[in-house]
């Protein structure tokens, strides 16, 4: 059972995941991420690969900043989803 305030391995996944994305991801110089953001959505299956197409739902300004938020999606290891 679990118990409040606990993570769970399905509750820890995302934090995972983006700490990995982070790891690969290469900022073009000069930008700051919070300054021009890029929205990706994208579905992942259980074993921990992006199932279809990464559609971009909003696009930065700056094609440089979308295009390597692109190729960090292409470069991860994604976590396989817990049981």
């Amino acid at each position: 059972k679990v118990q409040q305030g606990e993570l769970t391995a399905l509750g820890m996944w995302p934090a995972n995941f983006e700490r990995n994305v982070r790891r690969v991801w290469q900022i073009p110089a000069g930008l700051s991420v919070n300054a021009i953001p890029a929205v990706l959505g994208f579905w992942v299956n259980r074993d921990g690969q992006i199932e279809g197409s990464v559609e971009i739902i909003v696009d930065s300004d700056n094609t440089a900043l979308t295009e390597s938020a692109l190729l960090a999606l292409e470069n991860v290891r994604i976590p396989p989803l817990p049981d």
